[in-house]
């Protein structure tokens, strides 16, 4: 008993924490969803630094045209040895000559020695010098024709703008994702609500059942008939429960954050025809505005500075260039005298022949301009087509919607009235088992209805370039705080 009660104690403790931070969690509404998913979905994150990433790449085309400067700075250790006569400058010099003629007069060459000693100049037939050097260089360039870095920079900003455009298309993506998995969840909770009430129904039917038969006005199939139309819905709860808890889990992949509720859409939220009414509308706003078909366009343009780019690879380039370099010695001088000096002046250069090279590359860059144009007359069709289909989906969600309606009104008058025949003793319970079943999926599909129009809407608006998050605050103002408990 004791050891029970400590198993209890541990159980509770390790749960603490959880049901403290689940206590203080409060219902999250679509909007709160969408800023959560900004917050931790990875995809998004990824999808941020790519346009960051994207945002450098005319900086980077343009710094072709730009000047550059390069300094640089050498220090050496050298030794140099010779046995050839050579002339040898002396850093001490202008030393008296009569002074000299006393310092030279026991040298092997007197007069080399004097003229060493007296004016720092003379003959060497046998060299041993260590001694330090240190360069330093500067070097300037500006392209003034370089018609391959021109159209680099095109199409780098070609590229820059198609990842805004892909980064527009991946934040209407988040929007859609949260959505959607927001809304299954509230798809799953809905249909979980509409199969507890049609079990509570059912077991209604079943208590009648057993007290008819046990008064002997029920036949024993009527019994068995009701106890199966019992037991397949408590499968059916069963089921539900897990999708439901699925469903709560998809909507934590996005947002980062597993929610134990969320808030409900009020069912007197308006299904109405997508405004403008044709069809032909949206598609011009979706060739205006679409992202995909935007990055589509930028990658032609993008392809095709690529392919002026190639195809002016045999054209002669010009630059201005202008250098600096100086040299000091430390010691002696060897084969690197000390130096300095400068060179201004324009290069003028033509690539004649490479191997083959340029000429494939161009081919290669036309070939793929011609795909990016057919690419984008692909995408073109796609836009056109599935904007279209989407405005016709809204519209048959709005018709369906308003005729499950009346048919909701008309199985609940059949239910009633099989219910007042079976009284009556014209119909079985399993006429009113039929009925009920046709009554709550009615329910059950017009609440389907009502989530398939909210995300059918929202992708026609994806498809027309115009979805934002103000649509969600839209959204979110027909959400019933009122189960907000």
């Amino acid at each position: 008993m004791k050891k029970t009660s400590n198993n209890n104690l541990l159980y509770f403790i390790v749960l603490l924490p959880w049901l403290l931070f689940a206590s203080g969690l409060e219902a999250a509404d679509l909007l709160q969803s969408y800023q959560r998913g900004q917050q931790n979905d990875p995809q998004w994150a990824a999808a941020k630094s790519k346009f960051l990433a994207d945002s450098q790449i005319a900086k980077q085309g343009r710094a072709g045209l730009l000047p550059s400067l390069h300094v640089g700075a050498r220090k050496t250790r050298n030794n140099y040895q010779s046995d050839q006569a050579q002339t040898v400058f002396s850093e001490e010099f202008a030393v008296d000559p009569g002074q000299a003629v006393t310092e030279c007069g026991n040298a092997t060459n007197f007069f080399n020695c004097w003229f060493q000693k007296v004016i720092g100049v003379g003959v060497s037939d046998d060299i041993d010098q260590n001694f330090e050097s240190t360069e330093y260089t500067a070097n300037f360039r500006q392209p003034i024709v370089q018609l391959d870095r021109w159209y680099g920079y095109q199409r780098a900003k070609a590229m820059a703008i198609k990842g805004a455009s892909e980064f527009v298309l991946a934040e209407q993506d988040l929007i859609i994702r949260v959505s959607k998995t927001y809304f299954d969840v509230l798809r799953a909770a809905d249909d979980l609500d509409t199969v507890e009430q049609e079990s509570s129904a059912i077991l209604k039917q079943l208590k009648l059942v057993k007290k008819r038969y046990e008064q002997g006005l029920e036949r024993e199939t009527g019994l068995y008939e009701a106890q199966a139309a019992y037991d397949l819905q408590s499968a059916k709860s069963s089921y539900s429960q897990g999708a439901l808890q699925i469903a709560y889990r998809q909507l934590a992949a996005v947002t980062g954050v597993y929610d134990n509720d969320i808030i409900k859409l009020a069912e007197e939220m308006p299904i109405e025809v997508p405004l403008p009414a044709t069809g032909e509308e949206w598609v011009q706003q979706a060739l205006a505005h679409n992202a995909s078909l935007d990055a589509a366009r930028h990658s032609v343009d993008a392809a095709e500075s690529e392919y002026k780019k190639q195809r002016s690879g045999h054209l002669p380039s010009i630059n201005l260039f202008a250098s600096y370099r100086e040299t000091k010695n430390d010691g002696g001088q060897g084969f690197i005298p000390a130096s300095r000096g400068s060179v201004i002046g324009i290069d003028i250069s033509m690539p004649i022949y490479q191997g083959g090279m340029v000429s494939a590359s161009r081919k290669r860059a036309l070939y793929t301009h011609q795909e990016a144009k057919d690419r984008l007359t692909q995408q073109r069709w796609q836009v056109e087509s599935g904007t279209l289909n989407l405005h016709l989906t809204v519209n048959a969600d709005v018709q369906r919607y308003n005729a499950q309606k009346k048919s909701i009104s008309s199985t609940r008058n059949a239910l009633r009235s099989t219910k007042k025949s079976y009284r009556n003793g014209a119909r079985t319970i399993a006429d009113i088992l039929h009925a009920q079943k046709l009554l709550y999926s009615s329910q059950r599909d017009l609440v389907r209805t009502r989530f398939d129009y909210v995300m059918d809407t929202l992708k026609l608006k994806q498809a027309a370039g115009v979805l934002n998050v103000e649509d969600l605050v839209v959204l979110n103002k027909w959400m019933d705080y009122s189960y907000d408990d």
